[in-house]
């Protein structure tokens, strides 16, 4: 019998660390779940709504500019998740692995752009009450309140 340390390992069976941080699933959950998180964040109440309105405003010029900046981003995800999966680390420690303290950086600017995203779909939806006559002020605190009020639940613990 070889001891552990003597046996080989396959480059596609993931770590028992990497197992154990990935929740004990198989890789293929987690990365489709990291893959349609990214892709639903993008497209809350707030992107659509306001991607509407602007190009009704601006039209093909701005219509233009959505498509653009839709492709850059796609490029940019895929090379993203492509080091990600090649590195078998998260953003966070590949970053750390890199410069320590740059880990806790990215925390930080992710946290960010999920607050600013979070609080366009919370205006999206203020826009999107507005077409039944709710004040656009209104409807996106009563979007906010419907918000927290969902999330407090012991359900969406």
């Amino acid at each position: 019998m070889t001891s552990p340390a003597a046996r080989p390992t396959s480059s596609s069976d993931p770590s028992d660390g990497q197992r154990e941080r990935a929740g004990g699933r198989g890789e293929g959950g987690v990365t489709l779940g990291a893959a349609f998180l990214m892709a639903t964040s993008a497209i809350g109440p707030g992107f659509l709504t306001q991607t509407a309105l602007f190009t009704a405003l601006f039209g093909a010029d701005f219509a233009f500019a959505v498509l653009a900046s839709v492709l850059v981003d796609v490029a940019v995800q895929a090379n993203v998740w492509r080091v990600l999966g090649v590195a078998r680390m998260r953003g966070q420690e590949l970053a750390t692995a890199l410069l320590p303290g740059l880990g806790t950086g990215v925390a930080v600017l992710v946290a960010l752009g999920g607050l600013a995203f979070n609080i366009g779909n919370v205006a999206g939806c203020g826009l999107g009450l507005n077409v039944f006559g709710v004040p656009t002020a209104w409807g996106a605190t009563l979007s906010g309140l419907g918000a927290v009020v969902l999330l407090w639940r012991r359900a969406a613990r």
